[in-house]
């Protein structure tokens, strides 16, 4: 995930606003320091944002995997019972020969 994606930038905004706050309005932090917390909170974020669409990336891999595996076995099975169904009908012509 980028620092600069939309969720990285709203998060910082949210996180840092006191900081913002404390400078910009309330006078009681200097704007270096503001900025500072700001650069802080925005390594964060991106941290945070960046574990998390990894671990949902990889969720949905596994699930699409095992959707796969499952798709899979189910035409394996389906292929078998065509497979038995022909050995029947075969078997079934065979014997109606020999006993025509």
């Amino acid at each position: 995930m980028s620092p600069i994606s939309w969720p990285v930038v709203t998060g910082t905004l949210l996180v840092g606003s006191p900081a913002i706050y404390a400078a910009q309005v309330a006078g009681t932090l200097s704007a270096d320091a503001a900025m500072v917390r700001l650069l802080i909170c925005a390594v964060g974020v991106w941290a945070v944002c960046s574990m998390f669409s990894s671990l949902s990336t990889q969720a949905v891999e596994a699930n699409q995997a095992q959707q796969r595996a499952a798709e899979l076995e189910a035409a394996r099975e389906v292929a078998a019972k065509e497979k038995a169904a022909q050995e029947r009908a075969a078997a079934e012509a065979a014997a109606d020969e020999s006993a025509g």
